[in-house]
């Protein structure tokens, strides 16, 4: 009944200690079987929007990251998805000034936000991507690099909305630029930085 189902679910997070279930999951997401990897996936997810998890994340933040990293770019399309969402808690969790882990997730992040094959892969790596920058990093040319990587797919997407989903991704760059807009000064908008963004 779903009565006894949201029960059990409830009865996972009895403890205030979410280091079993990190290291759950940390051996479910690393599984071969697909189907165990977006179970661990969940799970994490859930566990980090109703626990408090910074010292979990930060004690397995090699491994965690590492495995998510792979999940978000070999996985199909809910495995991807899945893992670049958690990926997002994981940096938001962290919080700010973590230069060296923005700079080992963001190639891949931008390689699957530009090239993978379903529309919602490459949107959801593409704002995990923006948040990550948005949040872990305070070094400029980051974000000025993004900037550029938005323009070319909105400018793209505007052109080539063909395909279905294709406007997932133009709303994920539309999203993630006026997120990090929010960070630099209006001077950046102006003479042909202005003429690009019209």
């Amino acid at each position: 009944s779903p009565a006894s189902d949201s029960e059990g679910e409830e009865a996972e997070f009895v403890s205030d200690d979410p280091a079993p279930i990190f290291e759950e999951c940390l051996d479910l997401i690393q599984n071969k079987t697909a189907r165990t990897r977006v179970s661990g996936l969940l799970k994490l997810q859930k566990t980090m929007y109703r626990m408090e998890c910074n010292d979990c994340v930060d004690s397995c933040r090699d491994e965690l990251f590492m495995y998510l990293s792979n999940c978000v770019k070999r996985g199909k399309e809910k495995e991807s998805v899945l893992a670049s969402t958690v990926l997002s808690l994981c940096v938001l969790t962290l919080g700010p000034e973590e230069e060296s882990l923005f700079e080992y997730i963001s190639p891949n992040l931008e390689t699957v936000a530009l090239k993978a094959r379903k529309p919602a892969i490459r949107a959801e790596a593409l704002r995990a991507l923006c948040f990550s920058c948005f949040i872990s990093t305070m070094e400029h040319s980051h974000t000025w690099h993004i900037f550029d990587l938005l323009y070319g797919i909105i400018a793209k997407s505007h052109k080539e909305l063909k395909k279905d989903g294709d406007d997932l991704v133009l709303t994920a760059a539309c999203d993630c630029f006026g997120l990090l807009s929010s960070t630099i000064q209006q001077s950046y908008f102006s003479g042909d930085n202005f003429e690009k963004t019209i």
